[in-house]
């Protein structure tokens, strides 16, 4: 790492944790479906909202019990400070000590999520655009709002960034792939005749090709279990986004008829579905007391059943120049050039070789959760017909 990457990265950890400390709760949602709840577990008392009533489940439990756990400590320092002495036995841990614990908590996952997506990034392409990346996560107040915010959203948030550096690394592992395919076969095709098989580099190659298909199964592993952990434990609806990632993956599995991988792909995916689906539906069966799947129930209230009375729209919807006001706050300078790299595999495909080094149609693949965001609003109505600040973060 650079210099100036350690200095952007001291810069970013500090502006997340300043912004923990001194950054306000803006969102009512914040504070009645989820702090006063992690109080509840915390300190054995708060208010319930309707959503967490058996009878709608449409928020889980899972997510603030893990951060639940940062009572254990305090209690054991509680319980052990009174054998200290005077004046020290006096004191005692105050409620505000668990609140600043689970904001700081927070910022530090968002923060590594920034800087694991910074790493591949510069694995991928290079420091320069690395480093750019960071400066703008520095300055993009939206960032820092959703980084300390115990909701949902800034969960899916930060397993979105995951996600999207183990694609990156997935994309630039394919490219590379396929340049060494190509080398294989040209060489092969050059060494067929030749008696001389000392000096042949199909070997490494051979290796080199393995070593690349096992990064790339990899690669989607990690995608695959940060997207099923943001559906499952977050926003169930955001598991549309990486649809065709999927596609094209499979699809590249079966221009190298590798089949096997294929079925690998399927069990990850069930697996990573379905175990932490489970996990939450029995922590959730403790506190509700039924059957209920939480994903399913959002899905249900928001989109099967929504209606004038209930559903999304219940609070008012806005119009389009909402949504470009909320963007331009949050994002300031860095949103013309987000909206032109949406362009960029359309009008310059030279470009992304030179400077992505991936192929347009692999760089299209990359920027198309944006599109099929775009493309579902019509029918799911997902964000933006929600006022609620909750589901701008994950914009």
């Amino acid at each position: 790492m650079s210099k100036n990457n350690k200095f952007l990265v001291a810069t970013l950890l500090a502006v997340r944790l300043l912004y923990a400390f001194f950054g306000i709760i803006a969102d009512c949602d914040e504070v009645y479906n989820y702090w006063e709840p992690l109080n509840f577990l915390i300190r054995n008392f708060g208010k319930q909202t309707w959503e967490y009533a058996p009878e709608y489940g449409l928020r889980s439990w899972c997510l603030l019990l893990i951060f639940s756990i940062v009572k254990y400590p305090f209690e054991i320092i509680n319980r052990y400070i009174v054998f200290l002495p005077a004046p020290l036995s006096q004191f005692s841990i105050h409620p505000k000590v668990y609140f600043y614990t689970v904001r700081v908590l927070l910022a530090l996952f968002a923060s590594l999520s920034e800087l694991k997506l910074s790493n591949s990034l510069r694995f991928a392409i290079s420091d320069d655009v690395s480093s750019v990346f960071l400066i703008l996560q520095i300055f993009n107040p939206g960032m820092s709002h959703a980084s300390i915010s115990l909701l949902p959203s800034s969960l899916c948030l930060i397993l979105g960034m995951l996600s999207t550096s183990s694609i990156v690394r997935f994309m630039r592992h394919n490219h590379l792939y396929k340049i060494a395919s190509k080398k294989f076969k040209t060489v092969e095709i050059k060494e067929k005749d030749t008696k001389d098989k000392s000096k042949t580099i199909l070997p490494q190659l051979r290796y080199l090709l393995d070593q690349l298909n096992a990064a790339m199964n990899q690669d989607f592993a990690f995608t695959t279990v940060f997207y099923a952990l943001s559906g499952v434990l977050s926003w169930p609806f955001c598991l549309v986004l990486p649809s065709t990632f999927y596609l094209y993956s499979v699809l590249q599995v079966l221009i190298k008829r590798e089949f096997f991988t294929i079925v690998l792909y399927f069990v990850v995916g069930i697996a990573s579905v379905g175990f932490i689906g489970l996990m939450m539906a029995e922590v959730d069966w403790i506190f509700y007391q039924n059957m209920g799947f939480v994903p399913w129930n959002m899905v249900s209230y928001n989109v099967l059943n929504a209606s004038s009375d209930a559903g999304p729209d219940i609070f008012g919807v806005e119009d389009i120049t909402y949504y470009i006001k909320n963007l331009l706050l949050n994002f300031n300078f860095s949103l013309p050039f987000a909206l032109l790299g949406l362009v960029i595999p359309f009008i310059n495909p030279i470009l992304c070789l030179n400077v992505f080094k991936i192929d347009s149609f692999d760089l299209l693949i990359f920027l198309s959760p944006i599109f099929v965001w775009c493309a579902f609003q019509p029918q799911f109505q997902l964000f933006t017909s929600q006022v609620s600040s909750k589901n701008q973060i994950s914009l």
